[in-house]
């Protein structure tokens, strides 16, 4: 199954990723999502991004009907397929109200939490009503990549975990 979910992962080109045929979209699924780009914080589409450094991911869409209050998803995942988090445009207040046509949705994160290491992402576009209209699990994967993790450039062991958290220690007697 782990292979599987490794070989899914459909790319085009450093960070530009074609899903109009994914292998990973279910039959039900009319293929709404057709791109996925990554982009790093000097603007570049590229599939090695830097750890704590902004991060953005542009999904692209082709909806031949209305999609009223579209709600797209992007959840990252190790190479098992565990889900490390998820960011969705219905997790904020502004929400557009309808979608039609080409289109495409950018999620920004300011600072991305990952340690180095090899991600997929998942993507998913539904409606508050429908609920899913189209989805491609672990659509593309991407590399994490890192010269200086921490502050002391003490070397991430992966028994660390996947994810970085900024935190402050002190000592006192």
């Amino acid at each position: 199954v782990t292979a599987e979910y490794l070989e899914a992962a459909r790319y085009t080109g450093e960070g530009d990723y074609d899903l109009t045929a994914h292998q990973s979209r279910k039959a039900q699924f009319t293929p709404l999502i057709t791109r996925l780009q990554i982009v790093d914080q000097q603007g570049r589409i590229t599939g090695i991004v830097p750890s704590r450094m902004p991060l953005k991911i542009i999904v692209h869409f082709n909806a031949a009907k209305r999609i009223p209050y579209p709600r797209v998803a992007v959840a990252i995942e190790d190479g098992f397929g565990q889900r490390l988090f998820t960011t969705a445009s219905y997790f904020q207040n502004e929400q557009p109200e309808m979608a039609e046509g080409v289109f495409r949705a950018e999620c920004d994160i300011p600072s991305l939490p990952l340690a180095p290491g090899r991600y997929f992402i998942s993507v998913s576009l539904a409606t508050k009503s429908d609920w899913l209209l189209d989805s491609v699990n672990g659509a593309v994967q991407f590399e994490v990549d890192c010269e200086k993790v921490y502050e002391t450039s003490e070397r991430h062991l992966s028994v660390y975990g996947p994810t970085l958290v900024d935190a402050r220690w002190s000592f006192s007697a």
